[in-house]
């Protein structure tokens, strides 16, 4: 169901609306700029339509590969991430237990 809706817009601006979007489209130009920010979108089906861009996805891919460099690695993660390894290592779970990191702040297991 439409309804009618009068706005008021500056000149300048309804002129460029008329000029790009042209006569008769200019409702729904604007409808379909504020669909996306005023209604609930459907989540789920719009991933699936991303993740259907093998394109889109290997760029994506690409991108969160490349910040892996990025990160910032100090004594304390190296010796965090050394203690993960061990334990998904099957190592004995005391060695990958709760304790102090080389800057002396506690580490919790719960990765």
């Amino acid at each position: 169901m439409l309804k009618k809706l009068t706005i008021t817009i500056d000149e300048a601006i309804y002129e460029g609306l008329y000029e790009t979007v042209g006569p008769r489209r200019i409702s729904r130009f604007i409808e379909d700029l504020l669909r996306p920010l005023v209604l609930t979108p459907d989540l789920d089906k719009a991933y699936a339509q991303m993740a259907r861009d093998e394109a889109q996805e290997a760029h994506a891919l690409e991108w969160a590969d490349s910040l892996i460099g990025d990160l910032y690695f100090d004594d304390a993660y190296a010796e965090d991430a050394h203690r993960k390894d061990a334990y998904v290592e099957g190592a004995d779970a005391e060695e990958a237990s709760v304790g102090p990191t080389t800057t002396g702040e506690l580490v919790d297991e719960a990765w």
